[in-house]
């Protein structure tokens, strides 16, 4: 976990980022602080996929994985639609949060979103290297992505509790 110990002192530039991801929604604003103090205080307990989206580009979506790493460290893992498809999953398995960029360029949607409904809530993961065989072992990730595209990437139903889905605005509309 953490390398850095919490102390007090002026965090207006992140609170002005988080309000920024959730278009000033105050309830949103409050549910994405305790996701991410759950994620600090009870790494095991299960949290919904956090999606971030937007048509537009440069709104600050991939900024929340610096934060994510500034908060986290070496428990958040950067990868790509392609290689989050394929079956070797030893890369990320381990860690504590998965990001994904740009979900849209997901090519199997179905096996993809199927995946990930299997993932968000199981507590254990199929770990496969290439080359090596596979074995079970515990699983407590979370899975963040951002998608410059709102429809057609992955189904999601309307009833889903599995997903916590941000729009983030265009910088200059919250500013």
């Amino acid at each position: 976990m953490p390398q850095w110990k919490a102390k007090k002192g002026d965090w207006s530039t992140i609170e002005h980022y988080l309000r920024h991801i959730t278009n000033g929604d105050e309830d949103l604003y409050q549910l994405l602080l305790d996701y991410l103090q759950i994620s600090l205080e009870n790494p095991k307990q299960k949290l919904p996929i956090l999606l971030l989206i937007s048509y537009e580009k440069d709104t600050g979506k991939s900024t929340f994985f610096a934060l994510l790493s500034a908060i986290f460290g070496d428990n958040v893992e950067a990868v790509t639609p392609r290689n989050f498809e394929m079956e070797w999953n030893a890369q990320w398995c381990e860690k504590h949060f998965v990001f994904i960029d740009e979900m849209e360029k997901i090519k199997d949607k179905e096996a993809v979103g199927g995946k990930l409904k299997n993932l968000v809530y199981f507590p254990t993961i199929t770990k496969n290297k290439k080359g090596q065989d596979s074995e079970n072992i515990p699983w407590n990730g979370r899975f963040v992505m951002t998608s410059n595209s709102e429809a057609g990437f992955i189904e999601i139903d309307d009833e889903e509790d599995r997903w916590l889905i941000l729009k983030v605005p265009v910088r200059s509309s919250f500013n």
